[in-house]
């Protein structure tokens, strides 16, 4: 490919294809600061007057059309004896390279291609511009995918391209000669059914992966798209729908007039295909959950709903009940201990604050400290002046202010007043450890837990049992294989607006 560095304003970059007709250069253009296409005429065309003339008519009318799925001609002009191009640069890869990836396409995708390039169709015949040369090689995908946005390439200039290693001429017939419709290969007036039957071939070839006419010459394979009807798609994909079985089948008829009248008539059809499509495409059958799985588990669970709540109402209230007995014990040993020291209080408050002996009081409070769950032991007078306490700098504190300071935080604090002739002379508070409490009511939470598993799980076992039990029990009712019916098939219906192909046509 011969090196070029610029061609009008645009500055070109790298070669990105070469063909029969034309190359293509990816360019910049600095006008507006965006990349395009370059198509130009090979140098021996470009001598051609016809050529060019055809070149630059047939370009500036496809210029003309702007649609999502038709691709964008910026610019058409001539440089220095050299017509070019300037075009969307598209990223992608062309149906002809998918092909040969894939082999062929499933049914959805069909469709989903079919319909983008029946609305491009519709747009360019609308317009009067009809592309004569519909084949995968002039269609790309925007990425890999094959549901993604087609664009339909080379409209109106097409008609030149070479297919087959034969390029065609001036004054001779246009469009790839695979792909020509009969009335084009008989050098007949062509119009936009022409083009749908192009794309009919273009349909067979994605749905079976192999063309539907594949004679080797150009004058057999003339005779055969005349002549011929390709062979059935069920012979080569018998998984097709039979909807869009019977759309490719109108869109090959050797009789322009038994075609789709327009494009837009044609992706009707194929939209109303695509929806009757995704209503009868099957849902995904749910995997059945075995008796001996869901019985257990439900039973558990209905169980495990009574239980738990229960459990945890039982817990609070066995906890409180320990705490009350805890509590009530505390009370009495503080009351013991007012008692024992009540007299020896009444002798102290009669006396003045020098004269006042405490010593027998704080050796009973020493005494008594030491039992096993007792962690404090204080003594206030009337005034709420501690007098005895085990811990030696609380003694002639305040009680309110020591009271804090005496209680840990899991400790349990119990009171008893010191009353003498129904006259309070002080009060005794007595703080007891809280951990054994709260280990207690531990291991009673601990217990009722296991309770409440074992409950579970002998309800599980119970529940698989009798669903093992229920589940022989219905195979063995069951009837003997083949004693049932078979299912009757149901006929596919036919898609809305498609004509049947005529039985002669077919037998062919």
């Amino acid at each position: 490919m011969e090196r070029m560095t610029g061609i009008g304003r645009y500055r070109i970059e790298t070669a990105i294809g070469e063909g029969a007709m034309a190359m293509v250069w990816r360019a910049f253009d600095p006008a507006v600061g965006r990349r395009v296409a370059i198509k130009t005429l090979r140098p021996e065309l470009a001598r051609n007057a016809d050529y060019v003339r055809r070149f630059l008519r047939e370009a500036r009318a496809a210029g003309t059309l702007s649609h999502p799925n038709i691709v964008t001609i910026f610019d058409v002009g001539e440089h220095a004896g050299q017509p070019y191009i300037a075009m969307e640069l598209l990223e992608g890869r062309t149906l002809d390279q998918v092909l040969a990836d894939r082999g062929r396409l499933p049914a959805v995708q069909v469709l989903r291609i079919a319909i983008q390039l029946a609305d491009a169709l519709a747009f360019a015949h609308a317009a009067g511009v009809v592309h004569r040369d519909i084949k995968p090689a002039n269609v790309m995908l925007a990425d890999a995918d094959a549901g993604a946005r087609v664009k339909m390439l080379d409209f109106g200039i097409a008609r030149m391209t070479e297919v087959d290693g034969e390029r065609t001429q001036i004054g001779e017939v246009l469009g790839s000669p695979r792909y020509m419709s009969p009335e084009q290969a008989l050098g007949q007036p062509v119009d936009g059914r022409t083009d749908q039957f192009a794309l009919g071939v273009l349909l067979y070839e994605l749905i079976t992966g192999r063309t539907a006419f594949s004679a080797t010459t150009i004058a057999s394979l003339a005779l055969q798209i005349v002549r011929d009807p390709p062979e059935s798609i069920v012979l080569h994909a018998p998984d097709c729908p039979p909807g869009l079985r019977r759309i490719v089948e109108k869109l090959l008829d050797k009789n322009p007039d038994r075609r789709f009248a327009t494009g837009s008539d044609l992706g009707d059809a194929l939209r109303r295909e695509e929806a009757m499509l995704s209503r009868a495409r099957p849902k995904r059958a749910r995997r059945k959950v075995p008796m001996t799985f869901w019985l257990p588990a439900a039973a558990t669970c209905a169980m495990a709903c009574l239980l738990v709540p229960a459990g945890l109402w039982f817990a609070a209230r066995d906890a409180g009940a320990m705490r009350r007995l805890a509590e009530n014990s505390g009370r009495s040993m503080a009351a013991f201990v007012a008692s024992n020291v009540a007299l020896k209080t009444v002798e102290n408050s009669a006396l003045p604050h020098d004269g006042q002996d405490w010593l027998p009081v704080q050796s009973f409070v020493d005494a008594a400290v030491r039992g096993a769950n007792v962690r404090h032991i204080t003594l206030s007078d009337r005034d709420g002046l501690i007098r005895a306490a085990d811990r030696m700098e609380f003694r002639g504190q305040q009680r309110s202010r020591a009271e804090d300071a005496l209680i840990g935080g899991g400790d349990l604090q119990v009171s008893a007043p010191i009353v003498y002739a129904g006259r309070p002379f002080g009060a005794v508070d007595v703080a007891f450890n809280g951990a054994e409490l709260d280990a207690a009511q531990a291991d009673a939470r601990r217990m009722l837990a296991g309770l409440i598993a074992t409950i579970l799980m002998a309800t599980a076992g119970i529940a698989w049992a009798a669903a093992a039990v229920a589940r022989r029990a219905t195979r063995a009712k069951a009837p003997a294989a083949g004693q049932t019916s078979s299912p009757a098939r149901v006929a596919s219906p036919e898609p809305a607006g498609i004509e049947a192909v005529p039985r002669e046509q077919a037998a062919a």
